[in-house]
């Protein structure tokens, strides 16, 4: 069995609500905190990022986190990442 290439990743991008109590700590409102993290990502992604986003929208209502999940899906597919 033939695998594809492996391409060479460029920046590694990790979101991790894990993460993100550890930051509260600095006064910042958890949902704030993420969507900085996320914006960061989204303008400093390429097409040889690894990105890997683990509870994304988690601080807010279902619709809301799936609103938010999606347009990142939208933007990352977009650049090919």
């Amino acid at each position: 069995m033939l695998l594809p290439p492996l391409k060479a990743i460029s920046k590694i991008f990790l979101l991790s609500g894990k993460v993100i109590p550890s930051l509260l700590l600095f006064g910042s409102v958890k949902f704030m905190t993420e969507m900085k993290e996320t914006a960061f990502i989204m303008q400093n992604v390429s097409n040889r990022s690894l990105i890997v986003m683990d509870e994304l929208g988690m601080a807010t209502s279902s619709s809301d986190g799936f609103s938010i999940a999606w347009s990142c899906c939208e933007r990352l597919l977009s650049l090919k990442a």
